[in-house]
């Protein structure tokens, strides 16, 4: 179990279960806190200390990647030196979520979004907390972002939070953007 545990970790996985006589047996509480151990400690050594001491991916080589994905692995490293609380994803249908998901940054990544049914998806992805906003908020995105993590106890006044959108899955549409917020 640990090492299908830290394989699906390293292989990007978003979830993984117990299977078998480990989710039926005595202890399933004690079975589900080791595989999260297990899978923190995985994610961890996933990165390493770079130059300026920033953390890098181990696995990123020199290549040219689409721009969410610079965007999402830069908003990522971003988290990290910033020390950011909160990363708030404006995303009506989870493909700006699921991109920011994916670079696994060190904050918690809150899907804003009015469509109940795209927040009930992004359920399943790595590090997120889906939240149903008003599609009056997307009028006033800055304000939002503060009020949602405030009220989820993610960030408190001084606390740096990021707000992302833009990303699509269209190439031509893509316009991606990251805003630094302190509440």
């Amino acid at each position: 179990e640990v090492s299908d545990v830290s394989n699906a970790v390293r292989a990007g996985a978003d979830a993984v279960m117990l299977s078998g006589e480990t989710a039926v047996g005595k202890y399933p509480v004690e079975a589900v806190e080791m595989m999260d151990a297990f899978a923190r400690q995985t994610e961890g050594n996933q990165w390493r200390q770079g130059a300026f001491g920033a953390f890098v991916r181990k696995d990123h080589g020199p290549r040219p990647v689409p721009v969410e994905d610079a965007v999402a692995e830069s908003t990522a490293q971003l988290s990290r030196d910033l020390l950011v609380r909160a990363i708030l994803v404006i995303s009506m249908r989870n493909h700006s979520t699921a991109v920011m998901s994916s670079s696994r940054p060190a904050a918690s990544i809150v899907a804003a979004s009015p469509d109940p049914r795209a927040n009930r998806i992004a359920n399943l992805l790595w590090g997120v907390i889906p939240v149903t906003i008003d599609p009056a908020d997307l009028n006033r995105p800055r304000s939002m972002a503060k009020r949602v993590c405030t009220e989820l106890g993610l960030a408190e006044k001084g606390q740096v939070i990021l707000m992302v959108k833009g990303f699509s899955s269209e190439p031509g549409k893509n316009t991606p953007s990251v805003t630094v917020i302190t509440l």
